[in-house]
Parts: C-alpha cells; structure tokens; sequence
C-alpha cells in the first residue's frame, strides 16, 4: 500500500538546469514496514553520495518548514 502527494515545484527557483524540476512525497507500508521516498521529474545532481553494494548512500539536507534536517538517503542503484 502506498501514498503519494501531486508534484511541487521548489520554494525558491533553481538554476538552470534544475529550473524545471518538481518532486513528490511517497510514503509507503507493506504490514511490517513503513518508507518514504522523494521523486523527482528529472534526475537531480546530487552530491556526497557513495557506492555500496547494490545501492547508493546520499548524505543531504532537506528543509521543513523552518527547519533544517540532515539525513542519509539509500538508493537502489539499478533506478
């Protein structure tokens, strides 16, 4: 079972070329276990990450609200 949010443009415009790029919230739950990913239309530039065995660790920073948060993403390297 899963849940996701409309697209969203960014709070503040980016520069080229990200000025077109939208990103939605995907929370999803399977019984035991809940995750959560953040789509975006086009593939960003993302920085400090490093190759594991079969996924990336993203290490990066997100805002909500006023709030900064830091936090270490996992992606499956085969998207």
């Amino acid at each position: 079972m899963f849940a996701t949010s409309p697209y969203v443009e960014p709070t503040e415009t980016m520069n080229f070329p990200y000025h077109n790029v939208e990103a939605c919230l995907i929370v999803a739950y399977d019984s035991k276990n809940e995750w959560a990913y953040i789509a975006f239309s086009e593939a960003p530039n993302i920085t400090d990450d490093e190759i594991k065995d079969g996924y990336n660790l993203i290490r990066t920073r997100i805002k909500w609200e006023v709030k900064i948060h830091s936090f270490q993403e996992l992606r499956d390297s085969h998207f």
